[in-house]
């Protein structure tokens, strides 16, 4: 997440989620969402230092939070290209990894 920006996130997303396009599925509005739950998370998790003393006091002040980092957070306009296919080399990497789990 610190080397991706999210318009090449949501356009690698858009490239994956292309089969599911086919279905119906609003792939670009998915697409964004996830894109800025991975970019929200850790400024989300820097929220929560204190140790849990009381759960429910805990769980209740952390939404509070969550909720004012949302509406103070101004609004950002993206521009996402079409992607094409990553060259070919690069579908060595899920597959080494994939025989690396076969072999461990």
């Amino acid at each position: 997440m610190f080397t991706t920006s999210i318009q090449q996130l949501v356009a690698a997303l858009l490239w994956w989620l292309y089969p599911v396009k086919k279905l119906g599925f609003e792939t670009e509005r998915f697409a964004v969402r996830l894109s800025l739950i991975f970019e929200t998370v850790e400024s989300v998790q820097k929220l929560q230092v204190n140790p849990i003393k009381n759960i429910t006091e805990t769980v209740s002040n952390l939404f509070i939070q969550i909720l004012d980092h949302a509406e103070t957070t101004p609004l950002v306009s993206l521009e996402i290209a079409e992607t094409k296919s990553p060259p070919v080399w690069q579908w060595i990497y899920p597959v080494l990894l994939m025989i690396g789990c076969l072999i461990i």
